[in-house]
C-alpha cells in the first residue's frame, strides 16, 4: 500500500496538471472535458510478434505498402506540446512502440513538456533498451506477458525465447534505473485460451521479476451475430474485438479452470503476495461474459469520452480506428476532440443504452460491464 501511494505522488510531482486533470475527472465526470485525459500514438505499424488476438494486425496487413512508416517526431512534439496544457497522460504504442527508429527522442520529448510517458511494449527489445528507455525519462514501462514460461509465451506472438527476453528486459531496467523510481514496470495479461488455467502462475512469474503492479483483461471478442448487428449500426463495420463464429469464446469447463485460476491469484494476494497490486473486474459473471450471451442494458463505456487514438498519419479517432474525429495535419487536437464529428458521436453515445454490438466485451468497459442477470 505505501508503495502504490508512493508511486502516486511522484506521478502527481511529475505532472501537477496530470494530477488535477485527473481530480476533476472524479468531480465532475467526463461529459464535459475540454480535452482528452488520455491519448494514444501509434508510432508505428510495424511490429515483431504475431498475436492471435491483436485488433491492429487485420489493420497492418491493409496497409502493407505503408509498413516502413513511423509517427514524424513533429507530430509528437505537437501531441505532446498541446497535451502538457491540459495535463493528459500519453502512451506510446504501435504496432511495437519499441521499433520506432527514433523512439529515445520521441520518449524525451514527452518528458520535456513534463508529461506522463508510457511506453506499451511486448518486451521482446527490451534487454537491448533498456538503458535507452530510462535515459530519455519514461515514467512506466507497460509490458504484455501473457505466459509463464518460453513454451507458453510463444503461444502470445509465435515468437520463441520471449519470455526470458521480457524477464531479462525487466532486470536490465532495474539495473539500469538504479536507486531512481522512474521507469515504473508494470506487467499486462490478457485471458486467453492458452493461459486462462494458469494465471496464478504468471503472477509467480511478475512477482518473482520484482514486478509489483499487475493487470488481467478480459479477452476481447465479438460473435457473428454482433458482427452483423453492428454493421448496420451507426459507425460501419471496423471491429477492435476478434471476431469468433458463434458460441462463446471460453466453454464450461474451460471458464470453471479460469475461475479457479483467479482464486488461487486472489489467495496468493492474501498470503505470499500481500504486497503485489492485482487489478481486474472481478465483478464480471466470467460464465456469461465469455458465452455468446449479450451483456446488461446498463453497460456503458466511457472510452470515447476520455481517450483519442492519434494514427501515425495525424488521424485522430475513438477506440483505435473505429470513427476518425479529424487529423493533426489539418486541425489541433482540441479543436478534433470539439469538434462537428465528435460532438455527432457524443450525441448518440448519451443516448440510453447505446452501447454498440461490437463493444460489447472491450476492455474499456471492464468496470461497468455487467454480464449478470440479463436475458
Amino acid at each position: 500500500m505505501f508503495s502504490a501511494i508512493r508511486e502516486k505522488l511522484a506521478l502527481a510531482a511529475q505532472s501537477p496538471k496530470f494530477a488535477r486533470n485527473q481530480l476533476r475527472k472524479r468531480l465532475f465526470g467526463l461529459n464535459h472535458a475540454p480535452f482528452p485525459s488520455d491519448i494514444t500514438l501509434f508510432l508505428t505499424d510495424r511490429c515483431n510478434f504475431a498475436c492471435k488476438m491483436c485488433s491492429y494486425g487485420e489493420a497492418r496487413a491493409d496497409r502493407q505498402s505503408q509498413l516502413r512508416a513511423d509517427m514524424p517526431l513533429d507530430l509528437v512534439d505537437k501531441i505532446s506540446s498541446e497535451a502538457s496544457h491540459y495535463g493528459a497522460f500519453i502512451e506510446l504504442f504501435g504496432g511495437e512502440p519499441l521499433l520506432h527508429r527514433e523512439i529515445a527522442e520521441a520518449v524525451r520529448i514527452a518528458s520535456r513538456k513534463n508529461l506522463i510517458s508510457v511506453v506499451s511494449t511486448n518486451g521482446l527489445l527490451l534487454p537491448r533498451l533498456a538503458q535507452v528507455l530510462v535515459e530519455s525519462r519514461t515514467r512506466i514501462v507497460r509490458i504484455s506477458l501473457d505466459g509463464w514460461d518460453d513454451d507458453s509465451q510463444k503461444e502470445r506472438g509465435n515468437v520463441a525465447s520471449s519470455f526470458r527476453a521480457i524477464m531479462d528486459g525487466i532486470r536490465a531496467v532495474a539495473a539500469a534505473k538504479k536507486k531512481s523510481l522512474f521507469p515504473l514496470v508494470r506487467i499486462v495479461t490478457v485471458i486467453t485460451k492458452a493461459n486462462f488455467h494458469n494465471l496464478h502462475q504468471i503472477q509467480s512469474a511478475a512477482y518473482g521479476a520484482g514486478v509489483r503492479h499487475w493487470t488481467i483483461l478480459n479477452y476481447q471478442f465479438i460473435t457473428r451475430a454482433a458482427v452483423e448487428a453492428h454493421e448496420q449500426s451507426r459507425f460501419g463495420d471496423h471491429f477492435i474485438s476478434d471476431p469468433i463464429g458463434s458460441g462463446g469464446y471460453l466453454d464450461a469447463e474451460q471458464v470453471s479452470g479460469l475461475r479457479r485460476s483467479l482464486e488461487q491469484v486472489r489467495t496468493n494476494l492474501s498470503s505470499s503476495m500481500r504486497d503485489m497490486q492485482v487489478f481486474y473486474p472481478w465483478h464480471v459473471d466470467v460464465d456469461r461474459y465469455y458465452s455468446d450471451l449479450p451483456p446488461s442494458p446498463k453497460t456503458v463505456c466511457t472510452m470515447p469520452l476520455s481517450r483519442v487514438d492519434v494514427h501515425r498519419d495525424g488521424r485522430v479517432a475513438l477506440c483505435g480506428d473505429g470513427y476518425t474525429i479529424g487529423n493533426l495535419h489539418e486541425e489541433t487536437l482540441r479543436s478534433a476532440w470539439t469538434g462537428d464529428r465528435m460532438k455527432a458521436f457524443r450525441k448518440i453515445w448519451n443516448e440510453p443504452h447505446a452501447s454498440f454490438p461490437m463493444c460489447f466485451r472491450c476492455c474499456g468497459i471492464a468496470d461497468t460491464i455487467s454480464f449478470a442477470g440479463c436475458g
